[in-house]
């Protein structure tokens, strides 16, 4: 990543593809395959992402849509074109990229041998599909200005939508969106749901549910008693980009309770979540709610917890498919079924509850949040 950044160069990188370097990319995997293993390198023909693969097997055609185009740090992200700056500044080769599709484009269709495979009938058309949060944003309604979603799964995502793009150069991802000409920024806290089950097996308490541990929780106060948890038990993407940072228990005392360490990993990611919303207000998003998803958002503990840490009002939705029923959203799009992606989403999906952030335990945020940045460095 740092050779990457280096050889490209700062302005050069936010001005095509508008994202620092990171792991998670394309292209660091691209240059490492290069450089270690230039063998499986020199053989290589195409560089696709796994859905375009799949894509490719269906159809005999091969593309790569725009949503997972912008992941791989080779795409202008305005002109949806591959970069040939940072091609040329890498020395890698224009070749192996294939055309660039739209999410609701139409890539071809079923072959007679895929039909005779899998039972499916020849001709039905397969669209361009999209990222996995990109998608969810189209599964969740996340499709117009002001409206975003936070995802609690193993990782915790705070996605928002975006009519222009926004480039920041944070570890705050700007990609583009499912929607035409539409983009998104995505800021991730790696240890989400993963720090809550961690601290439930490594307590002894793996065979509670996680309705008990949360139960146990409740009854310790906003700010766990003067606890404070850092959730990065997997280094940390946003907003510190390092993949050396570790989590802690800062404060703990013999006064402290089992409810009170849960109370405080639950905060504590809420606080790591807080950080992407921070990042994103300042860049200029200034919507005032977020639809939660994920296995997470089903505690309203964690969910009044993070309203009340966040300032934001969080919404619940009448569906939970989440990315697959925004693939299902995009193809339908696609075939016609639909005119427009927005309209589909927001035909489909509905609030229909929201939890404000609680005043009494805002204060107490309020204050242990500054303390939380102090602990990273």
């Amino acid at each position: 990543c740092r050779y990457i950044e280096e050889t490209v160069g700062w302005d050069l990188l936010l001005n095509e593809v508008g994202n620092p370097v990171l792991e998670g990319f394309t292209v660091p995997k691209l240059i490492w395959l290069r450089d270690h293993e230039p063998e499986n390198f020199s053989s290589l023909k195409w560089l696709v992402l796994p859905k375009d693969y799949v894509r490719l097997r269906l159809t005999n055609n091969l593309h790569m849509e725009v949503s997972d185009a912008a992941g791989t740090l080779l795409m202008n992200l305005r002109e949806q074109t591959w970069s040939e700056p940072i091609l040329r500044a890498l020395d890698l080769p224009a070749d192996i990229l294939p055309p660039i599709i739209q999410s609701t484009e139409i890539a071809g269709s079923i072959t007679p041998e895929v039909a005779n495979a899998t039972g499916l009938t020849v001709g039905i058309p397969v669209v361009g599909g999209g990222a996995d949060n990109a998608c969810g944003a189209v599964g969740s309604g996340v499709v117009s200005p002001g409206r975003g979603f936070l995802s609690l799964g193993t990782s915790g995502v705070v996605l928002v939508h975006l009519e222009k793009p926004i480039v920041t150069g944070s570890t705050v991802h700007l990609f583009n969106s499912c929607l035409r000409e539409k983009f998104y920024m995505m800021g991730v806290t790696l240890s989400a749901g993963l720090s809550l089950n961690w601290h439930r097996e490594q307590s002894g308490q793996a065979h509670k549910s996680f309705d008990s541990l949360t139960a146990a929780a409740s009854k310790s106060p906003a700010g766990s008693r003067g606890l404070v948890f850092l959730p990065y038990l997997t280094g940390e993407r946003t907003p510190h980009g390092d993949g050396n940072a570790r989590g802690s228990f800062i404060g703990l005392s013999a006064g402290h309770a089992s409810g009170d360490l849960t109370r405080a990993v639950l905060e504590g990611v809420a606080f790591g979540l807080c950080d992407s919303v921070e990042l994103m207000s300042s860049a200029g998003w200034n919507g005032t709610a977020l639809r939660a998803l994920g296995g997470g958002a089903r505690s309203m503990l964690w969910k009044e917890i993070i309203a009340s840490v966040t300032g934001l009002v969080l919404e619940e939705i009448n569906v939970n498919e989440g990315p697959a029923l925004g693939a299902a959203i995009l193809a339908g799009v696609g075939v016609g079924i639909y005119s427009d992606t927005a309209e589909a989403s927001d035909s489909i999906i509905k609030v229909v509850r929201e939890v404000d952030p609680n005043p009494e335990w805002q204060k107490v945020y309020a204050d242990q949040y500054q303390v939380y940045k102090e602990l990273y460095p």
